[in-house]
């Protein structure tokens, strides 16, 4: 991935204004400066996600937090895309938790083993999720002064 600059950003949403906002939110924070906020909130936001995990059985629609749950291996993807664009975008420059990302990043998930149903993500992989967000927060707040 490579740096998005303002233009790209801004040309992407004069191009693609007719989808919905979430989409586009990312873009809007790099023509607007914003990206590490942009970036913080996503992170809060996640971190809130439940931190159930029963393995043996499949979260849906019948668990009330469902699908906000890190358990998922979408939500997984999610936050290590999340993790890898901020190294992309230069928002993270700091080599210790660059490393730390991407330890995170190749680290061979449970849920992400064999087929659906077969694996399943571990309390431990949900704390080390909670860590690496937690990691990530502090760092956006002490280097771009965000409350």
């Amino acid at each position: 991935m490579t740096k998005t600059t303002i233009e790209v950003a801004a040309r992407v949403l004069e191009e693609n204004e007719h989808l919905p906002s979430p989409l586009l939110d990312r873009f809007r924070a790099i023509v607007d400066g914003n990206l590490p906020r942009y970036y913080h909130e996503e992170l809060m936001r996640k971190r809130a996600y439940s931190d159930y995990c029963q393995p043996g059985r499949l979260v849906a629609e019948w668990h009330q937090d469902y699908p906000h749950m890190k358990c998922r291996v979408g939500v997984i993807v999610g936050i290590g895309l999340d993790l890898q664009s901020m190294i992309s975008e230069e928002v993270i420059t700091d080599d210790g938790l660059k490393e730390k990302i991407r330890q995170f990043l190749s680290r061979d998930w449970e849920g992400q083993k064999g087929a659906k149903g077969q694996f399943w993500t571990t309390g431990e992989e949900i704390d080390l999720i909670n860590d690496m967000l937690d990691d990530t927060m502090v760092y956006l707040k002490r280097t771009y002064g965000l409350a």
